[in-house]
C-alpha cells in the first residue's frame, strides 16, 4: 500500500488563459466561437488587432498554443481514472515513505485527472462524484458569492443544505466542459478546463441562492522548480451585472500525520508571502514543507488558514473561527501576517466547538460589481520543499521566463539548515559560461527561508536570445557547504516579420482575393508560423500556414487567398497578421480592398477675422467635398488640424458643427495644440462644412507682441482600394492668423505736496503686459522738464519707474515733487567805488552789484526765511595782509545797523506772500533803506589801495 506524503484535493472545470488576470480586476472579453484547425484551439477574443499589437509585447510564456482533448491519457497523467481532478504531492513513483534515500528528495508532482468520459458533464450531482457515490471531499477550489450569499457550485450540497431533497440536487448545472493541454518552452506539461455554470433553479433553499451564469476556466501548471501553479477566472456571460461579486476557495490541505498523532501548526512563511506547514524529521535527517504563496502578481486580495468546514455548511465562509473572514469585504490573515518567518499563523489551540483538528486554505477577492463579458480572477503558487538537516538549498520563483531585451531580474529563495549567521553567496553562469557571484544573503535563523535577488544587466545578456541561468550558493562554514543547481530558461521570442503587397488592393466580385509579401522569423523555436486575417472586425480566421524555412534571417514570400464567397460585392477593412507557435504576434498589415472610384477631394479653409484681439474669438470655416463618382468610399475620415496651436490659444469644442449640427463631443479631440474631429464617411458629389471657434483666452502675462498662426488641416481616412487617403486644405498653402496684444491707458501725473497737479497730466496708451522704463518715455521727458522749469526738486518718483508692467486695467502713477526754498541769484561782485582818503568818517551807502539777490520760494506752506551774512576775512589789501580795514562792512536793516564779521548773522526776515520770487535787493537796497555800509574812519586808510573781501549769504528757515 502506498503511502500518502500529502495531498490537496481540487473539484475543477475550465480555462483559457489570454491575459494576466489581476485580483478584483475586471476585463472585458466579448468572446467568439472558437476557430479550429483540425484539433486546435486559436485566440478566440473579440478582433482588437490593434490592441493585440501593442500588447504582443507583454506576452508571457503562459501565451499557450492549445491543443484540444476529449481526456487526458495515461500517458499524460499517469492515471486514467475521469471523474473528478486533483493534485497529489509526491517523492516519485510508486515508492513508500521508508524507501526514500536523500538522492530521492527531489519533489516530484502528479495531476489526477476524474472527470467525464464525454464532452459535457451534466446536471446531475452525481456525475461529479467519484463511483456516483456523491462529492464528499470537503475541497471547494471554485466558491463564488454575491454579497454575503455563498455558493460552492461543484460541491454536491454546495447551495448550503444538507436536506434529502436537495442531495439529489447540484448547486449549479455545469456545461459545455472543455479539456485543453499544451507545453511550454521548457518541455512541461500546462493543462486546462472550461465550463459554465450556471444556478440550479430545482433547488428548494433559497437561503443561499442567487442568479448567475459563469464561464470557468482553470490552469494548471507545473515548473522545474518544484511548485503548482493554479489559476481561475470567472466571466459573467449574463446581460446584467451581479453586484457584490465575490470569487472564493477552499482547499482542505495535509501532510502526512499533521492532523491526527501529531497535529502540526501552520505558520508564516515571511515577508507576508503566504503560509506552510511542515513536517519535521519527516525521514530523519530530512523535513518536508509544503507551501501557499499568495504575493504573486494577480494573486487573491484576501487569504487565510483555519479550520475546515464541511459539505453544506457555506455561511461558515464567513465564519472567522473557520477562515478568518467575518464578511465578503473583509481582510484574512494577510493583514495579520508579520514579516517574521515561521510565525504560527494556526494551530490546534485555535479549533472551535472541539472539534477534530482540520486544515484548509482559504482565498477570496473584495467584491465588485461584475459587469455583462467582464472577468475576475486570480493566481496562487502551491509547492513541497525538502529540507534536509545541514544542507544549503536554494530555489528559484520562476524556471521558466519570457525575456524581451534589457537587464533582468532574478528572484528566488535560499535555506541554510547548516546553522544560524552563516554568510551565502550565490552564484550565476549564463549558458556555458563561468559561474559569477551575483549576490551576498545573511542569514540568522537556522532553516529558515529567505527571499533574494539579482540584476542580470542587459551587457551580459547581449544578444538577446534564449539562454540558460544556473545558480547555486555556497556558504561560509567549516566547512563550506554547497547547495544543488537550479537553472532558469530565459526565453527570448522575437516577433516575426510580415510585409504584404497594398498595392492589389482592389478585387472582383465573385472572385477570390489574393494576398502576397513576405514574411520572416529568426527564432529556431518557431518552426510554424499561422497567419491570420480579419474582415472588418469579425472573428479572426486562418489564412493559412507557413513552415519557418531556412535561412531564418531572410525574409520568404507567400501567397494566399481570401474566397470570394467571404468578399461579397462590397468593400472591406482587411487585417493580416503572423503568429509564432509560441504565441507571438508579428506586425499587423491594415488596409481596405474594394471595387470603388477613388475618391477625388476637394478642401479648402477660411478664418472670419483674420486679426483678433487677445481675448477675442473668431470662426474657422472648413469645407470639403469627394467628387468622384458614385460608388466611392472615403470612411474613417479623420478631420485634423495641422499647426499645433500656441499656449492660450484653443478651440471651442463645444462650438464643432458639421453642416450646421453640433458635432458628438466623443467624436472631438484636442491633444498637444491639435484638433482631431471623427467625421465617419463622407458620400460621394455632398459639400460638407465644418465650423469651429478659435479662442485666444488672455494670458498671464499676456502678449507682449503680436504672434501670427499659421493653420490648414487635413483630412485622411480610407477607400475601399487605397488605404490613408490624406488631403491637404488649400492645396497645402496654410492661412494666417494675426493676434494682437491687447492695449492701456496709462496716466501719469505730477503733482505737488498737496497732491495738487503742477502741470498737465500724461496720457499714451501701452501694450498689456508691457514693462516700460517711464524715464526714458517721451511724454513723461517732457512733462519732468516743464516741472523742473518751475523749479520743483522731485521728491518721490513711481516705485516701478525703470519697470512699469503694463495691466490690462490700465495703470495711474504719478511723480511727487516738492517746492524750493533757495537763493536764486546773488551779487557776485559788489563794489563800493574808487574813494579818496578822507580827514573825516565817511560812510558810503550805495555799491553797484553785477546780479540781484533773489529768493525763490515755492514751497507748499510759505513759511519765514531769514538771510545771514558772514565776511571771511577784514577788507583788505590781496597780498599784503597788514593792510586791512577792520569793522568796515555793515548792513542796515528795517530797524538796526549790524557789523558784518567771520560769523555769521542774521540781516534780514522776511516771508513770500506768493510763490515764486522775491528781489531782496531790488525791493529794499538803496541809500536811504537797507542794504550794506562802508564806514570808513578817519585815519582806518593806513595804505591806498584796492580792498577786498568775500561775502557769504546764508538762507535758512525762520520759525
Amino acid at each position: 500500500m502506498k503511502k500518502r506524503i500529502c495531498r490537496l484535493f481540487i473539484i475543477f472545470s475550465a480555462f483559457v488563459i489570454m491575459f494576466i488576470f489581476y485580483s478584483s480586476t475586471r476585463i472585458k472579453a466579448s468572446e467568439q466561437s472558437t476557430q479550429s484547425s483540425s484539433d486546435r484551439e486559436t485566440i478566440t477574443q473579440q478582433v482588437d488587432l490593434d490592441s493585440k499589437q501593442a500588447g504582443s509585447k507583454e506576452k508571457t510564456v503562459r501565451d499557450y498554443i492549445w491543443t484540444e482533448v476529449k481526456f487526458f491519457s495515461y500517458n499524460d497523467l499517469g492515471w486514467n481514472r475521469f471523474e473528478r481532478l486533483a493534485i497529489s504531492y509526491q517523492f516519485s513513483e510508486g515508492k513508500a515513505a521508508s524507501a526514500y534515500t536523500i538522492e530521492d528528495y527531489k519533489p516530484q508532482f502528479g495531476f489526477i485527472i476524474y472527470g467525464p468520459s464525454k464532452p459535457e458533464w451534466s446536471a446531475s450531482v452525481k456525475a461529479l462524484a467519484k463511483n456516483g457515490a456523491g462529492a464528499l471531499i470537503t475541497t471547494a477550489p471554485l466558491i463564488i458569492g454575491k454579497g454575503n450569499l455563498i455558493q460552492e457550485p461543484l460541491n454536491q450540497a454546495g447551495h448550503g443544505s444538507k436536506s434529502a431533497l436537495d442531495l439529489t440536487k447540484s448547486a449549479s448545472i455545469i456545461s459545455n466542459t472543455k479539456f485543453y493541454k499544451a507545453t511550454n518552452a521548457n518541455d512541461e506539461k500546462v493543462f486546462k478546463i472550461v465550463y459554465e455554470i450556471t444556478n440550479n433553479p430545482a433547488i428548494s433553499d433559497k437561503s443561499q441562492m442567487f442568479d448567475y451564469h459563469l464561464k470557468v476556466e482553470e490552469i494548471i501548471f507545473g515548473g522545474s522548480n518544484g511548485r503548482i501553479n493554479i489559476e481561475t477566472k470567472v466571466t459573467n456571460l449574463m446581460d446584467t451585472p451581479i453586484n457584490d461579486f465575490v470569487l472564493g476557495s477552499r482547499y482542505d490541505t495535509d501532510i502526512e500525520g499533521s492532523e491526527s498523532s501529531v497535529p502540526l501548526p501552520v505558520q508564516y512563511i515571511g515577508e507576508k508571502r503566504g503560509i506552510y506547514f511542515l513536517k519535521e524529521n519527516f525521514r530523519g535527517d530530512a523535513s518536508i514543507k509544503l507551501n501557499f504563496l499568495f504575493n504573486k502578481k494577480g494573486g487573491p486580495d484576501n487569504w487565510s488558514v483555519r479550520q475546515n468546514y464541511g459539505i453544506g455548511q457555506v455561511s461558515k465562509f464567513y465564519d472567522p473561527a473557520y477562515t478568518a473572514f467575518n464578511s465578503s469585504g473583509s481582510t484574512g490573515l494577510e493583514a495579520l501576517a508579520g514579516d517574521n518567518y515561521n510565525e504560527v499563523a494556526y494551530d490546534k489551540t485555535q479549533v472551535p466547538n472541539s472539534e477534530k483538528y482540520d486544515t484548509a486554505v482559504y482565498m477570496k477577492n473584495q467584491p465588485i460589481n461584475l459587469g455583462p463579458g467582464e472577468t475576475t480572477g486570480y493566481n496562487f503558487d502551491v509547492g513541497l520543499t525538502v529540507l534536509v538537516n545541514n544542507t544549503l538549498s536554494i530555489s528559484l520563483d520562476e524556471s521558466l521566463v519570457e525575456y524581451d531585451g534589457g537587464s533582468h531580474t532574478v528572484t528566488g529563495t535560499l535555506i541554510d539548515s547548516t546553522g544560524a549567521d552563516k554568510l551565502e553567496k550565490i552564484f550565476c553562469k549564463i549558458d556555458d559560461g563561468p559561474f559569477k557571484e551575483v549576490q551576498l544573503v545573511k542569514s540568522k535563523l537556522q532553516g529558515m527561508e529567505y527571499t533574494w535577488s539579482c540584476d542580470m544587466p542587459e551587457s551580459e545578456l547581449t544578444p538577446a536570445k534564449t539562454r540558460i541561468l544556473t545558480f547555486y550558493a555556497k556558504n561560509d562554514g567549516t566547512p563550506e557547504k554547497q547547495s544543488a543547481q537550479v537553472t532558469q530558461k530565459l526565453v527570448y521570442n522575437n516577433p516575426p516579420e510580415l510585409t504584404v503587397d497594398k498595392s492589389a488592393n482592389w478585387f472582383v466580385p465573385g472572385t477570390d482575393y489574393s494576398v502576397n509579401g513576405t514574411f520572416k522569423d529568426i527564432d529556431t523555436e518557431d518552426t510554424m508560423l499561422t497567419m491570420m486575417y480579419s474582415l472588418d472586425g469579425t472573428n479572426e480566421k486562418v489564412l493559412g500556414t507557413e513552415e519557418n524555412r531556412e535561412p531564418l534571417d531572410t525574409a520568404k514570400t507567400f501567397i494566399k487567398t481570401i474566397p470570394a464567397n467571404e468578399l461579397g460585392s462590397g468593400s472591406h477593412l482587411l487585417k493580416i497578421w503572423l503568429q509564432d507557435n509560441r504565441g507571438k504576434v508579428s506586425n499587423i498589415e491594415t488596409y481596405t480592398i474594394a471595387p470603388h472610384n477613388n475618391p477625388e477631394l476637394s478642401a479648402e479653409l477660411m478664418i472670419g477675422n483674420e486679426e483678433i484681439t487677445e481675448g477675442e474669438r473668431t470662426t474657422f470655416t472648413s469645407t470639403f467635398k469627394n467628387k468622384a463618382k458614385s460608388p466611392s468610399v472615403y470612411r474613417n475620415v479623420t478631420y485634423s488640424t495641422v499647426v499645433p496651436l500656441v499656449e492660450n490659444v484653443t478651440f471651442d469644442l463645444s462650438s464643432v458643427k458639421l453642416n450646421g449640427k453640433l458635432v458628438s463631443p466623443t467624436a472631438v479631440q484636442f491633444t498637444n495644440g491639435i484638433l482631431k474631429i471623427g467625421l465617419d464617411q463622407l458620400e460621394p458629389n455632398q459639400e460638407y462644412s465644418l465650423t469651429y471657434d478659435l479662442v485666444s483666452a488672455i494670458a498671464n502675462p499676456p502678449l507682449s507682441k503680436p504672434i501670427e498662426l499659421k493653420q490648414a488641416y487635413t483630412l485622411t481616412g480610407d477607400s475601399a482600394d487605397r488605404n490613408g487617403i490624406t488631403i491637404v486644405s488649400n492645396n497645402g498653402v496654410q492661412n494666417s492668423l494675426k493676434i494682437i496684444p491687447r492695449l492701456a491707458k496709462v496716466k501719469v501725473s505730477f503733482v505737488d505736496e498737496k497732491n495738487e497737479s503742477i502741470v498737465e497730466d500724461a496720457l499714451f496708451d501701452a501694450t498689456v503686459s508691457e514693462r516700460i522704463d517711464l524715464s526714458k518715455n517721451e511724454t513723461i521727458v517732457k512733462r519732468l522738464l516743464e516741472v523742473k522749469s518751475k523749479n520743483y526738486i522731485l521728491d518721490t518718483p513711481p516705485e516701478d519707474e525703470k519697470d512699469l508692467l503694463i495691466t490690462a486695467t490700465g495703470v495711474e502713477r504719478k511723480y511727487t515733487f516738492r517746492g524750493t526754498l533757495f537763493i536764486e541769484s546773488a551779487p557776485k561782485e559788489i563794489d563800493f567805488g574808487e574813494q579818496k582818503v578822507s580827514a573825516f568818517n565817511k560812510v558810503f551807502d550805495n555799491p553797484t552789484f553785477d546780479s540781484p539777490l533773489v529768493i525763490w520760494d515755492n514751497r507748499a506752506t510759505l513759511g519765514r526765511w531769514k538771510i545771514k551774512l558772514k565776511q571771511s576775512d577784514d577788507l583788505s589789501i590781496p597780498g599784503d595782509s597788514t593792510s586791512k580795514l577792520p569793522n568796515a562792512l555793515y548792513y542796515q536793516t528795517s530797524s538796526e545797523e549790524k557789523m558784518i564779521s567771520t560769523e555769521a548773522q542774521e540781516i534780514f526776515l522776511s516771508q513770500h506772500q506768493l510763490s515764486g520770487k522775491y528781489d531782496v535787493s531790488g525791493t529794499t537796497w538803496g541809500p536811504k533803506k537797507q542794504g550794506l555800509r562802508l564806514n570808513v574812519p578817519v585815519g582806518a586808510v593806513k595804505q591806498v589801495g584796492k580792498y577786498e573781501t568775500t561775502l557769504t549769504w546764508q538762507l535758512e528757515e525762520a520759525y
